[in-house]
C-alpha cells in the first residue's frame, strides 16, 4: 500500500502558491502527508484515495485519474499544504521560545494581515475542492461509469426534507 506516498512535492507547493523563488521550502515537507490525509482522503473516499496514492507511487495512471490529479488534486493540495504550514512560516520554535521570523530588511505583517492572508489561502484550497467535486459530478453525469471508486461521502439513504428515501 502507498500509505506514505506524498501526493504533491515541496516544489509543487512553491510552483502553485509561492511567487518568491528564494523562499525556504523545507518548511512544507512535514505538512504534505498530514494535509492530504486530512483534506483529500475524506474528499475522495478511502478506496479512490488509495487508488490515487498507488498511481502517484507507481507512475501508472488511468487517463481520467491523471486528469483529475493534474488539474484539481495537485493544485488543491498545494494550497492546503501552504495553509497548514503558515503558522510555521510566520513563527519558528527555538530553544529560546517561539520567535517571529524577521529579517533586517523586512517588516513583519500585522496579525490582521496574516489572518487575511491565511483566510485567502484556505479559500483558494476550497475553490479547488469545489471545482474538483463539480468536475467529477459532471463527468459522472455524462458517463455513469466515470470515477467508479470516487465517494464524496454523501449519504444517499438519509432523510431529506421530510421524505424517507429507501
Amino acid at each position: 500500500m502507498a500509505f506514505n506516498t506524498k501526493i504533491v512535492t515541496v516544489s509543487n507547493v512553491v510552483e502553485y502558491c509561492i511567487p518568491d523563488a528564494s523562499f525556504d521550502t523545507e518548511v512544507f515537507n512535514n505538512y504534505i502527508l498530514p494535509a492530504q490525509r486530512q483534506y483529500l482522503r475524506e474528499l475522495l473516499g478511502e478506496t479512490y484515495y488509495n487508488t490515487i496514492l498507488t498511481s502517484v507511487e507507481t507512475g501508472s495512471w488511468v487517463t481520467e485519474d491523471q486528469t483529475l490529479y493534474d488539474n484539481f488534486i495537485r493544485p488543491m493540495m498545494c494550497w492546503y499544504v501552504l495553509y497548514d504550514a503558515m503558522p510555521q512560516v510566520r513563527n519558528k520554535i527555538t530553544s529560546q521560545g517561539i520567535m517571529v521570523n524577521d529579517t533586517e530588511f523586512s517588516q513583519q505583517s500585522s496579525r490582521e494581515d496574516y489572518g487575511a492572508l491565511r483566510n485567502s489561502i484556505i479559500a483558494s484550497a476550497e475553490r479547488w475542492k469545489k471545482d474538483l467535486k463539480q468536475y467529477v459530478d459532471d463527468a459522472q453525469e455524462d458517463n455513469s461509469s466515470a470515477y467508479p471508486d470516487y465517494d464524496d461521502g454523501k449519504d444517499e439513504s438519509s432523510n431529506k426534507y421530510g421524505f424517507i428515501l429507501v
